[in-house]
């Protein structure tokens, strides 16, 4: 077994997609408001966690030493500090430009006893990437398709992973695992 963890620490790993920031937002009932028909809620706490590709590429770099993680970030976004801060020594952010990029922010809110998801509020552009970028996105899969030992897609829907953006994976990346929704 620590064998087996050997080899896992040495392979170069590359995840694609979407970064995504989870805020999840709990309160007590405190019942149904008089004016509106709504749940009222008394705020107790907010917890936010990495999300999405970037949360793979985390917990792939805590046994991998050579992980990249290729995706976008906002120009001069708050939540690029939250979003560096959450990430490892091990791991490497390639930044690929999103025309109109917005971090994507996905806010839940919880009933703190019984642990439901009452609302969703998000916070996205759903556009596919603009054609420059993605020639960026294609270019950088090309160059780099054999440094990379596994390469691990996260594709949540939100316009990173474009139709030629797949067809470069399938053609240039024998190992590859898609999570797709």
């Amino acid at each position: 077994l620590i064998n087996y963890f050997k080899t896992i620490e040495s392979l170069k790993v590359l995840v694609l997609g979407e970064i995504i920031i989870d805020k999840y937002t709990y309160g007590n009932a405190v019942g149904k408001s008089s004016k509106d028909p709504i749940i009222v809620l008394n705020h107790t706490k907010t917890q936010s966690y990495l999300g999405g590709a970037g949360s793979i590429a985390r917990n792939i770099s805590s046994f991998s030493k050579n992980v990249h993680l290729l995706s976008s970030l906002e120009d001069e976004s708050t939540e690029n500090n939250f979003i560096k801060k959450n990430l490892t020594n091990s791991l490497k952010l390639v930044d690929i430009k999103k025309k109109n990029f917005k971090t994507i922010v996905k806010k839940r809110f919880v009933d703190e006893v019984s642990r439901r998801k009452l609302l969703g509020l998000y916070d996205l552009n759903d556009d596919e990437m603009d054609k420059k970028n993605e020639l960026k996105v294609i270019n950088y899969l090309k160059k780099n398709s054999k440094n990379f030992d596994i390469i691990i897609v996260a594709d949540y829907g939100h316009g990173f992973v474009t139709s030629k953006i797949a067809k470069t994976l399938t053609e240039n990346y024998k190992l590859s695992f898609v999570n797709s929704q």
